[in-house]
């Protein structure tokens, strides 16, 4: 058996930290430029035009010798059935092997990720270079 961590997400907001987060980013713009980190063709598709949609976005981080992606989805019509309008998740696998590492909820990291570059391009204009 193959170990496989899943993380929900009420422990996935409870870890996250915007300032952890933004430096994550950062370390991921550097790597991408290094050409040590790769991504992959962005897969979207429009369910409903306006009201539903999904993405995939996925990647390799080669000195970590893992690849994921991120699936997820928005469907504007959600909070009237009690339901999120962001729904996805992550999943990280070994890419020596294959084999799944684990996967967690995606909302979350969604959202901290969609605003952490604002966060970098304020840290970074404090900063002097």
């Amino acid at each position: 058996m193959v170990p496989f961590r899943v993380i929900h997400q009420t422990d996935v907001e409870e870890l996250l930290d915007m300032n952890n987060v933004i430096e994550l980013v950062k370390q991921a713009y550097v790597l991408k430029t290094k050409q040590e980190a790769a991504l992959f063709p962005i897969v979207f598709h429009e369910f409903a035009p306006g009201k539903a949609d999904m993405d995939i976005k996925s990647g390799h981080l080669a000195g970590a010798n893992i690849f994921g992606l991120k699936l997820v989805s928005w469907f504007g019509e959600n909070p009237s059935n009690n339901l999120p309008t962001l729904v996805g998740f992550v999943l990280v696998l070994d890419s020596r092997t294959g084999v799944p590492k684990g996967m967690m909820s995606g909302e979350a990291v969604t959202l901290m990720r969609t605003g952490a570059p604002g966060g970098i391009g304020e840290i970074s204009g404090q900063e002097k270079f």
